[in-house]
């Protein structure tokens, strides 16, 4: 499904550009088509849903995006645009949840506090408006303001986890995949304010900061919360199942983006 979804991003991409091909005239200042790369620094974190003690934000993370973006002019008002691109999105954070675990290959399922690390990496595929100002001496100001679609191409996480009850014990994971754990796609809003500074001609330094609020959650079904097993006699279990409630989260992130118009 998921390299489906990829394929389809690239063939669409592939007619836009095709598309602006026709959509561009001889002249560069009015050029219908406007292309640039860009990559930023990204602070992340999950944003969890629900009761406090079921699932806690534990922490953000560092990490990157980058790409290319393509704007097109809406009519012949060159301070109106759709803007779209195709983008690597470096995103995760770290969350304190309950979880279940075995202490052995051979042990039942008990309930564990999992600290765990996150790593989830989109394509992302924005449809935003792009609104700009006009030349203010060399400078353009705009907002960009819209949703995002990010398909999961990798999605990794590092854990540890420690037994509710005694014995004592930790259980680490490093580098495990969280596919089965975690949804293929990423829907966000995406709000971006920044600036253009022109060098010469038609190129541009741009610079600008941007919020992106997720909007679904990321996990899938299975991840849920452990119960107690009941016993026979009515007594309590030391044995769980992950049938509980559903671990419900967003990422949102801030970055700071730097690129170059052509």
């Amino acid at each position: 499904m998921k390299k489906i979804a990829i394929t389809g991003a690239l063939i669409c991409m592939a007619a836009g550009l095709s598309f602006a091909q026709d959509a561009t005239t001889t002249s560069t200042s009015d050029s219908k088509l406007r292309m640039a790369i860009s990559a930023a620094p990204v602070f992340s974190w999950f944003t969890p849903d629900g009761e406090p003690n079921a699932i806690e934000g534990d922490g953000s993370r560092f990490s990157i995006k980058y790409g290319l973006h393509m704007d097109f002019q809406m009519g012949n008002n060159a301070n109106y645009w759709v803007s779209t691109g195709l983008f690597m999105v470096n995103t995760g954070g770290s969350l304190v949840h309950p979880y279940a675990n075995r202490r052995s290959e051979q042990g039942n399922l008990q309930e564990v506090r999992r600290n765990v690390d996150y790593r989830l990496n989109y394509l992302v595929i924005p449809i935003n408006f792009k609104l700009m100002t006009n030349e203010i001496g060399y400078n353009r100001y705009f907002a960009r303001v819209g949703f995002d679609l990010g398909l999961a191409v990798n999605s990794r996480f590092d854990s540890d986890d420690s037994f509710v009850l005694p014995p004592a014990a930790t259980v680490s994971r490093e580098n495990a995949s969280s596919e089965d754990l975690t949804r293929f796609y990423r829907a966000a809003l995406h709000i971006e304010a920044g600036m253009e500074y022109n060098i010469g001609g038609s190129t541009n330094i741009m610079v600008s900061l941007e919020w992106n609020n997720g909007l679904n959650n990321v996990f899938t079904k299975e991840k849920r919360a452990p119960v107690p097993i009941p016993q026979e006699n009515g007594g309590e279990s030391a044995n769980v199942s992950l049938t509980g409630d559903r671990l419900e989260s967003v990422i949102n992130y801030v970055a700071i983006n730097l690129g170059i118009y052509f």
